[in-house]
């Protein structure tokens, strides 16, 4: 353009927007975004070392992987070109969600508030339900479906053969094991159910008593109250003790129905088989195992037996090979099983094991030096301190289809409960398992080397202990580890999964953790996940819903790695109503969140506290935040105070809010981030801002899409700066309590807003704006902007309507931008800016005036074209028709409170 003052042509207007014929309605300037890592090398974006940087597209002349976008627009996931901002975020499965037609933004698919659910649920095929899914593979384990493949819901397993239906995770599919009957009544709760052996399965005697249509080579026969006087063992004429039966080293020992006052000692590869656990009855002596498998014992086994009583019921000594099937251990002195070699059970439960005399043990199977119990349909039921516990380097339990029921603390050390316990090195691996209604916790692991490994699994409605008791569904501590492969925990009191410690992990695959209650002495806790003091987090496939205070929440420098996930339905703290926030990171934690979606949360979606805290996310959605419920405040997407936050391709949408992204003291960046339909707070009115750095934070914005918001965009408050690259800004509406702001981006007292190739449109009351603030902006097209309504008129009666205001500022820059058809003035400037202010290479036309200065205001410009504006070009003090003065005041704004602990 030609410019009388410099008598030369020059360029003005951001590249793209200043040619001879273009529509400043429409036109978008281009910026660059590139990838770079910590060491300042190029990177491609998808990596996650590798963090999106943007900027003028000069600027990245050199950078070879740097992809040209125009504003409101981020580089395309796949193959060359652009995508709107937000429109390309991978939903909780992986796979990209189809965009409404005409739409600017997909619709959000609503999220199912399904607890209580129902037995069956219909399949799920990717993009129909916001639920993390799962398929299996051709040998039955689990993975991520494919896009093309239906699923199963976390929490859920395929139902009925063929019935394209999901069943919830119930562990076995029987509530007592094969030979037993429920006994409780119909319909009674789980935890009052007990299951006795069923006379019903016992096979007939013959005359003589014995189950066996012919005698077996090896066989040696015992009856009860048999005459010893020529007792030889044959079926006719059977011993009356299995102690006598012993004396002649059997095979096999038959045994009759009847009650046997007697310890067992069993050595070699003798079975011991009776009619039946219903008929059959071992009452061990109390200074002795009701049966003792010594270490000579190889392949012994007892079978279709009740033991009682005794010092314990089973000793399976070093060195010994045992098994015990179909038998009832059925109060039995203080542990049911202690296993010091290898012990299988099958079809067998253990129940109401007796405490020693001074209150101690009760507890149900035991492995200890490096003993090792293989369980397969077994149920363990109102154990004490532990139903299943394995202690010590190299001590095992494994096995599929356990249940567990209703394990209760100490007697007398009023310790909690714990169903499974893996601790001092000991571990467990169970498939098909259920676990119940235990007082304290349901699954421990703790110490070096413990572990705890689950597959398909129930853990369900522990209640809490008394006061002092642990109470938790899963813990891990110390440095064990946990892993979790298709389990549903649910309904459990005061914690859902917690692991603190260094060295201490937790593998999550397609787990559902959910409706934790709070702790029925304080009304507080109810968490859903909390991994804290150095514990390792990583969950692929995970839903956490209905919880209390916090759905997942790391802390003092634990770490996480977290892909497809769901966090929805949080609930408020029981005791105060405060809190609802569904991922908090704290204390020098770090999280990596990968395909996220944190939906109907309260208070704060997402915060990030303390300095050392530091959280990405790659496509994140974060919905419908509310209000924390005591105080009405907050309802933000995203919150930063003093930690770090990195979003990278997400949504953050339909809240209310103080800030739907907000950084207090910290760093904040969104890239490729849209932020729409921010409502103000129900209670006051206020708020419903987009994007706020506050007390010295710092908030970047790349490539970033933020439309109807209200009273501010971007704000920059006091001693804080927000630099925005690429970002489109439109439709800000004033606050709905007091009809003022309503300004796209602005810097209030000792702030400082950059902006390079941003887009800033409709918004109801100022583009850009600041009061004794720094404006920094280039290649900006600031249009459109309209009259707020009703209460924002300036004292004159003239409503604020501007693309720029500049009210006693520090410093301001306007370059190569573009600022036309705004409702009052193009720019205006209003009060001596401290250290200049600059205007250069930029177009002010279509407005009512084009560029005002009031009150000394001094605006240097160099090759600017002010023109074709309605009323006047250049208006001042002495000019006529000057508008009044703007009216910008600074707002009151909380980024959120202190984490509650």
């Amino acid at each position: 353009m030609w410019m009388a003052e410099t008598s030369s042509c020059e360029t003005v207007g951001p590249a793209g927007c200043g040619e001879d014929g273009a529509d400043p309605s429409v036109c978008a300037p281009q910026w660059c975004a590139a990838g770079r890592d910590d060491a300042g090398k190029p990177c491609s974006a998808g990596q996650p070392a590798c963090l999106p940087q943007g900027d003028l597209c000069p600027a990245h002349e050199d950078a070879t992987q740097a992809v040209a976008c125009p504003a409101g627009q981020f580089p395309a996931r796949e193959g060359a070109g652009c995508a709107t901002a937000g429109a390309e975020v991978a939903d909780v499965n992986g796979h990209l969600a189809p965009a409404a037609k005409g739409a600017l933004w997909p619709e959000l698919p609503p999220v199912p508030a399904d607890w209580p659910d129902a037995p069956l649920v219909p399949a799920a095929a990717p993009g129909q339900t916001p639920v993390p899914l799962w398929c299996a593979d051709s040998a039955g384990a689990a993975r991520a479906c494919a896009a093309s493949e239906s699923g199963c819901p976390v929490g859920y397993a395929p139902g009925p053969a063929s019935s394209g239906q999901c069943a919830a995770l119930a562990g076995p599919s029987w509530v007592c094991p094969p030979g037993f009957d429920v006994s409780g009544g119909v319909g009674a709760p789980q935890a009052t159910l007990s299951c006795v052996p069923a006379k019903s399965t016992c096979p007939a005697g013959g005359a003589d008593g014995f189950a066996w249509s012919e005698d077996l080579p090896g066989t040696v026969y015992v009856r009860a109250g048999s005459p010893t006087a020529g007792a030889t063992g044959a079926r006719s004429a059977p011993f009356a003790t299995v102690t006598a039966a012993l004396g002649v080293k059997p095979q096999r020992i038959a045994v009759a129905a009847g009650t046997y006052p007697e310890a067992l000692t069993l050595k070699g590869a003798v079975e011991l088989v009776g009619q039946c656990a219903a008929l059959v009855q071992f009452q061990g002596p109390p200074d002795q195992p009701a049966v003792h498998f010594s270490a000579s014992a190889q392949g012994a086994a007892v079978a279709r037996v009740t033991l009682r009583g005794g010092s314990t019921g089973v000793l399976v000594a070093v060195g010994a090979k045992a098994a015990v099937r179909e038998a009832w251990l059925h109060k039995v002195g203080q542990v049911g099983a202690v296993v010091q070699g290898q012990f299988a059970l099958r079809d067998t439960v253990v129940a109401d094991v007796e405490p020693a005399a001074d209150g101690d043990l009760g507890s149900g199977l035991v492995a200890i030096k490096a003993g090792a119990i293989t369980a397969e349909r077994v149920a363990v039921e109102r154990a004490r301190l532990t139903a299943l516990l394995a202690s010590g380097p190299g001590s095992t339990i494994a096995g599929s289809a356990v249940s567990v029921q209703s394990t209760l603390p100490g007697v007398t050390a009023k310790e909690a409960g714990s169903a499974l316990a893996a601790v001092d090195g000991g571990g467990i691996a169970l498939s098909q398992v259920r676990v119940t209604a235990s007082t304290g916790i349901q699954a421990l692991a703790t110490g070096s080397g413990s572990h705890l490994a689950l597959t398909e699994a129930a853990i369900a409605e522990a209640a809490a202990g008394g006061a002092g008791m642990a109470s938790a569904a899963v813990v891990a501590t110390g440095g064990a580890s946990v892993t979790l492969d298709r389990v549903r925990v649910a309904q459990n009191a005061v914690g859902g999964i917690v692991a603190y410690d260094a060295g201490t992990k937790v593998h999550l695959a397609h787990v559902l953790v959910a409706a934790t209650a709070p702790d029925p002495a304080t009304a507080k806790l109810g968490g859903g996940v909390d991994i804290g003091d150095g514990a390792h987090l990583h969950a692929d496939g995970l839903r956490v819903f209905a919880n209390r205070a916090t759905g997942l929440r790391l802390w003092d420098a634990a770490t996480g790695d977290v892909a497809r996930v769901l966090v929805d339905h949080t609930l408020p703290q029981a005791a105060d109503g405060s809190l609802g926030r569904a991922v908090e990171v704290s204390a020098g934690a770090t999280l990596l969140l990968r395909r996220a979606r944190l939906a109907n949360n309260r208070g704060i979606g997402l915060f990030v506290v303390d300095a050392a805290s530091k959280v990405r996310a790659d496509d994140l959605v974060v919905d419908h935040t509310g209000p924390d419920d005591a105080s009405g405040l907050y309802g933000t997407s995203a919150a930063v105070a003093n930690g770090t936050l990195r979003i990278v391709r997400g949504r953050l949408a339909h809240g209310h809010s103080h800030g739907a992204a907000a950084v207090m003291g910290g760093q904040l960046l969104l890239a490729g981030v849209a932020i729409h339909d921010i409502a103000a707070l129900p209670q006051s009115g206020q708020f419903g801002l987009g994007a706020l750095a506050h007390q010295g934070g710092h908030a970047t914005l790349l490539g970033c899409a933020i439309a109807r918001v209200r009273q501010a965009g971007v704000t920059a408050a006091t001693a804080s700066s927000v630099t925005l690259v690429g970002t489109t800004v439109a439709q800000v509406e004033v606050e709905a309590a007091s009809a003022a702001h309503g300004v796209g981006v602005w810097a209030y007292p000792q702030a400082t807003a950059t902006l390079r190739a941003v887009r800033v449109a409709q918004s109801h009351g100022a583009a850009v704006a600041t009061f004794r603030g720094t404006l920094d902006v280039r290649a900006a097209v600031l249009v459109d902007t309209l009259a707020a309504s009703g209460a924002a008129a300036t004292p004159g009666g003239l409503v604020l309507a501007d693309g720029l205001v500049a009210r006693e500022a520090e410093q301001v820059a306007v370059r190569d931008c573009w600022v036309a058809g705004n409702g009052r003035a193009g720019l205006f400037f209003d009060g001596p800016a401290v250290k200049g202010a600059t205007l250069a290479h930029s177009v002010a036309t279509q407005s009512v005036f084009g560029l005002v200065t009031q009150r000394g205001a001094v605006v240097a410009r160099t090759a600017s074209w002010i023109a074709l504006n309605s009323q006047q070009n250049l208006a001042g003090d002495a000019g006529l028709s000057a508008p009044e003065p703007p009216q910008l005041a600074p707002f009151d704004v909380q980024v959120a409170d202190k984490p509650k602990k």
